[in-house]
């Protein structure tokens, strides 16, 4: 098997933990957070993108049990927000096709810009045989 990581200035990391009933948990890190910062097995991460998974996972369940429609507008549950269509509904959200502005395209988010490095690549580490 062929293992490939991040080519950068730094290598780039991992947290991870398996449990099991009845078993002691295990947890590893490697690598680092960012410039110099270790990842440790205690370290806290923002979850990401990943809630997108969870999010539409109690949706379909929301739905399923009748609490609420996918054509139901967000209005009958969020608060008005300022340049934010009430109208628009569960649906379009999450098939991304609500208009809501897409936070990537701000000039000033974090990880666009001049100063992000592009030109990452993947690396290969090291080729071992899987069952030899």
């Amino acid at each position: 098997m062929t293992k490939f990581c991040l080519h950068t200035e730094y290598d780039l990391g991992i947290s991870a933990a398996v449990l099991v009933p009845g078993y002691r948990t295990w947890t590893g890190a490697s690598g680092y957070s960012h410039r110099s910062v270790p990842i440790a097995d205690d370290m806290l991460f923002e979850v990401g993108s990943v809630q997108k998974n969870f999010e539409a996972a109690l949706v379909l369940k929301l739905v399923e049990d009748d609490v609420l429609s996918f054509d139901d507008p967000i209005s009958m549950y969020l608060p008005t927000y300022p340049n934010v269509n009430g109208e628009i509904t569960i649906r379009q959200l999450l098939n991304h096709t609500s208009g809501v502005f897409n936070v990537f395209e701000h000039p000033d988010f974090p990880w666009v810009g001049s100063d992000v490095d592009y030109s990452i690549e993947w690396k290969e580490l090291a080729t071992t045989s899987i069952g030899s």
